[in-house]
């Protein structure tokens, strides 16, 4: 089992975009790269961990996003923080998607080569969800036992 964390703001793998310039009649596609930041930050991370790659065979991920919470989830008594307010969510709801955001750290951990592909990513467990400590992703890493039987219970 491989586990890190990532600290950074969570950035979601955005959609590619087609150019008004035209070349030669068809539109030009191209990532727009808002998340390359994040994407390098996690392959940093993850390269302390190349000794063990790639992993073969299939694969379970879980990813735990932690975002720093709004000034709105605070109450304040002249001016200092005193405390989370009871109405404060737990959970991010907002943007960015959870399957963005899981495609910008399984890209970037493709690019590092912990993996010959993705597609040998047969289980993942992805969390958003506000913290007052640091913002980033936890990434824990496992390959699964090829004999191990499905579980219908997803969230037990």
């Amino acid at each position: 089992m491989i586990s890190f964390f990532v600290q950074g703001e969570p950035k979601g793998q955005p959609r590619p975009r087609a150019s008004t310039f035209r070349n030669g009649g068809r539109p030009r596609i191209f990532d727009p790269g808002t998340a390359e930041n994040w994407k390098s930050l996690i392959a940093y991370e993850a390269k302390a961990f190349e000794a063990h790659f790639p992993i073969e065979g299939p694969i379970g991920i879980a990813i735990d996003f932690s975002f720093a919470r709004p000034k709105v989830h605070f109450r304040f008594l002249r001016g200092i923080v005193a405390g989370l307010k009871l109405t404060a969510p737990t959970w991010k709801e907002a943007k960015p998607d959870i399957d963005n955001l899981l495609k910008a750290v399984m890209d970037a951990l493709t690019q590092v080569g912990a993996w010959r592909d993705d597609a040998q990513v047969c289980e993942a467990t992805v969390r958003k969800r506000f913290t007052e400590e640091k913002q980033g992703a936890q990434i824990t890493i496992e390959p699964l036992a090829a004999a191990r039987p499905a579980t219908p219970e997803l969230f037990s």
